[in-house]
């Protein structure tokens, strides 16, 4: 994988065969066009995103999480924002992320009245919410993603917001939330992205190797 191109099969949902290597960028960039569109296309996405947060109870290391680090949802992605109520309700610590530049910071918030408009206009915390740090044993981070294979590689929008926070707290354990449409054989991947821990969806829960 170090060296020239590996190829791909094409994936269960059609996904043309692509190639990694020093291809990657632009295979990516066509691989997001076409995750894009087939998830785009779920049907029933606010039914999945609840049987996905059931399974995600499931998860030991979310069950046992006092703090937990959550996307905000927008557009066609798995739909969290149903889940901060529940969460708080539970007694945990939620902070969600607010674009910094090239960064990303995550805010404790108290509620959806902590949240407004931000970068891409998606919601992030305001002016006023207190930091929140990772901790090692305690922390459980839900990301989300375009396309996920079953080895733990995940492709996200193509900022590495993500890939850049967690390579500063290497123990904090992750958790995709994804529709299993999105689910392909193999993503491409480069040397900065981060495997996930966990891929959760509406129809199974996958714990990845360490």
């Amino acid at each position: 994988m170090e060296n020239g191109y590996i190829e791909n099969s094409i994936s269960q949902n059609g996904i043309t065969e692509n190639r990694q290597g020093s291809e990657c960028p632009k295979v990516k960039e066509e691989l997001r066009r076409q995750m894009r569109a087939i998830r785009k296309a779920v049907p029933d996405k606010a039914e999945k995103s609840r049987q996905i947060f059931q399974n995600l109870h499931q998860v030991p290391t979310f069950q046992e999480a006092e703090q937990i680090f959550l996307y905000v949802s927008c557009k066609t992605e798995v739909e969290t924002r149903e889940w901060i109520p529940v969460l708080l309700e539970e007694g945990r610590a939620v902070a969600v992320p607010r674009v910094e530049g090239s960064q990303m910071t995550f805010y404790v918030i108290t509620g959806m009245k902590d949240l407004q408009p931000g970068a891409f206009g998606i919601l992030e915390p305001k002016e006023g919410c207190p930091v929140l740090i990772p901790r090692e044993g305690r922390s459980c981070m839900i990301v989300p993603g375009l396309a996920l294979d079953e080895v733990g590689h995940r492709m996200g929008y193509g900022g590495g917001y993500y890939d850049k926070y967690l390579a500063q707290y290497p123990d904090c354990v992750t958790v995709a939330v994804a529709y299993e449409a999105q689910i392909i054989e193999t993503v491409p991947v480069e040397p900065h992205d981060r495997t996930l821990n966990w891929i959760v969806t509406e129809k199974k829960i996958r714990q990845l190797p360490d």
